[in-house]
């Protein structure tokens, strides 16, 4: 039995092993964006959030991620700071409103953090946002340590406060690897 070969083999053979360089390259570089994301997101305190907010950014540098992760914690910082005036202003918890003063307080100190986080970037100065990032990370979590028992916190401050720390999580790791250079 004799094996043969049609004229234009040689055009199918290198027409489909361009087709597979093409795609294994484009392939490669997808995977070495979606490492980096998941990279970024594995460290975080809650890998699903940061995945939900990084996780569809293609080509993007460290210093673009890192912008893109600031600008919604910035916006949950808003939202918090507004959850927590409302029950304020409501006045359903006449005893909490020191605290919920006081959660204020943290969450607008957590925004000028990220604000810090931002101009850093901006200015290309890496090596000071992690201090800039742990700051907005460690204000965000005060909330949570006014409430004692936990059990006393609302469910929508406590939401907000938890919501503020994933998104600031994630601008944490990233200054961290911004950091290293």
């Amino acid at each position: 039995m004799v094996f043969s070969c049609p004229k234009n083999w040689s055009i199918i053979f290198v027409s489909l092993s361009i087709f597979l360089l093409i795609g294994t390259n484009a392939s490669a570089q997808a995977n070495g964006v979606n490492d980096l994301v998941n990279q970024i997101c594995s460290k975080t305190r809650n890998p699903t959030f940061c995945f939900q907010n990084i996780g569809k950014l293609k080509n993007e540098s460290l210093p673009e991620l890192c912008r893109a992760a600031i600008m919604p914690a910035i916006l949950l910082a808003e939202l918090a700071v507004d959850q927590a005036h409302v029950l304020l202003l409501e006045g359903k918890f006449p005893a909490l409103n020191g605290k919920f003063k006081s959660c204020i307080g943290s969450y607008t100190k957590t925004n000028l953090d990220l604000l810090a986080v931002l101009r850093g970037l901006n200015a290309g100065k890496y090596r000071s946002l992690h201090d800039d990032a742990y700051a907005a990370f460690s204000d965000a979590g005060d909330c949570d340590r006014e409430f004692q028992p936990p059990s006393s916190e609302p469910a929508q401050v406590k939401k907000g406060t938890q919501d503020l720390l994933d998104g600031c999580s994630i601008v944490l790791v990233i200054s961290q690897l911004l950091a290293r250079g």
